[in-house]
């Protein structure tokens, strides 16, 4: 039985893999039930195929719900601050940057960014931009892939964490920020949390990590922090090393807990709850609508649309024609009354699923649109990648792009930069512009003394 309001959350953590499937109540979330893969990658592939699949048959979710989580160590993530005015076109200068930090298109990765901080006064944005490895992501999503279990999307496992807080049953101070810890031999993760906003970081520490080497890596996060403005009103920890280091927390900054003391959900919550943590809060985060954690580290050209059987509205559809059917049938000996209360009955009882389905199959048709409308548009544009990998290879980093227009041959660039005459020799160096002029070149305090230039170019043939 497939229940439509659950999901399945996947946690990848060392060479164990941890599943978890959450249902969606009417006022809380339940935890159905839940299992441990150890040394997963080294099994072979029918075994892992049929531990994954009996968990799966047991055990009913929604397969458009199912979420990976992969571990901080394989994340990398960045903060980036850019002008206000670029918010506009942000995909595209996110973009941009991640073609300045990825080496090689053999080394790239799969990204995506949460905008964390809008500075109105100062009229700056603040991003944190998630990265892993193509080779890392590919490898685990054909592994799953394998045993028939197809993510929907791919986060930080301590998202997992953070979405568990918004839900649980103890609470937690939602308009204040809050300071999760995990601490483990040779690093700690740090998460910044409120109800509606999410901020990761890790540090690499010792084997035994001093009191005084955490202290550092946290002043060092709470640093960075202090740019959102926001504060810490309580502190949880985690980790295996967490209790270890509980009363000296509490001395520092009092209101301190252990995560596995407060933490709680309904259902089958076993012992060792804390372990599951993770995989428990991935799953609920494909349950709820916070933009904090809707990021998905899949590119947009991989991820899965997954179809629901056609057969379903098929079905209901003809159940409803064999209950009319009934109802014409048995009229000699039914009030006409009767009839048509009943038949409103059923139609209503079966209207939400029949929505749904209609209304999953329209998204599902419009993500193919989409798709196909992409594919097309990829189709005889290597010119214009080749144009945009070459200006983002030569221009400086101290100076950067704030829109690229390419309208058949014609290019229209504008961006900022300490002197921007000096960047004219470099287009007309370029193996695919000619005609390389400038528009205007103008100072602009507002970002630094930098100039603000325009200049027009045409694709070489």
């Amino acid at each position: 039985m497939i229940n439509w309001d659950s999901a399945l959350g996947v946690e990848v953590r060392g060479a164990d893999l941890f599943l978890a499937t959450v249902k969606k109540g009417l006022q809380d979330y339940v935890l159905k039930n839940y299992s441990r893969i150890e040394n997963f990658q080294s099994l072979a592939a029918g075994e892992l195929r049929s531990r994954i699949l009996q968990y799966v048959r047991s055990n009913g979710f929604n397969r458009e719900n199912v979420i990976l989580g992969i571990p901080r160590e394989q994340v990398i993530v960045r903060t980036l601050q850019l002008p206000l005015e670029v918010e506009e076109n942000l995909d595209r200068v996110v973009r941009f940057q991640m073609e300045k930090f990825e080496p090689s298109e053999e080394e790239g990765s799969y990204y995506d960014y949460v905008l964390i901080h809008r500075d109105m006064e100062q009229k700056k944005l603040l991003l944190q931009i998630y990265m892993v490895p193509k080779k890392i992501l590919d490898s685990t999503l054909q592994i799953l892939a394998a045993a028939q279990l197809l993510p929907a999307a791919v986060r930080i496992s301590s998202a997992g964490l953070y979405q568990l807080f918004t839900i649980h049953e103890d609470g937690f101070p939602q308009k204040n920020g809050n300071l999760l810890i995990k601490i483990e031999p040779g690093s700690a993760e740090f998460v910044w949390f409120n109800s509606t906003r999410f901020v990761s970081d890790s540090a690499i520490l010792e084997e035994s990590p001093s009191l005084e080497c955490l202290w550092k890596a946290l002043d060092q996060f709470l640093s960075r922090l202090a740019a959102t403005d926001e504060g810490v009103s309580k502190i949880y920890l985690a980790g295996s090393l967490g209790k270890q280091f509980l009363p000296e927390f509490r001395t520092r900054y009092g209101s301190c807990e252990l995560m596995e003391e407060k933490l709680s959900i309904k259902g089958k919550t076993p012992a060792q709850f804390p372990v599951f943590a993770n995989s428990v809060g991935l799953a609920v985060s494909a349950l709820v609508r916070n933009p904090a954690t809707r990021f998905n580290l899949i590119p947009t050209e991989k991820r899965v649309v997954g179809e629901r059987p056609s057969l379903i509205p098929t079905a209901l559809l003809t159940l409803l024609v064999i209950l009319m059917g009934i109802a014409v049938g048995t009229r000699e000996h039914l009030q006409r009354r009767q009839v048509i209360e009943g038949l409103d009955r059923q139609i209503a009882s079966i209207k939400p699923q029949v929505d749904q389905v209609m209304e999953l199959r329209q998204r599902i048709e419009r993500t193919q649109a989409q798709i196909a409308e992409l594919q097309e548009l990829m189709k005889g544009r290597q010119r214009v990648l080749s144009v945009l990998k070459e200006l983002t290879e030569k221009i400086p980093e101290s100076a950067f792009l704030q829109n690229v227009n390419i309208a058949g041959d014609k290019v229209n660039i504008t961006g900022y930069a300490d002197s921007a005459s000096t960047l004219l020799p470099v287009l007309l160096n370029s193996k695919y512009l000619k005609s390389v002029e400038s528009r205007y070149i103008t100072p602009d305090r507002s970002m630094g003394n930098k100039e603000k230039f325009n200049f027009e170019a045409t694709i070489r043939d």
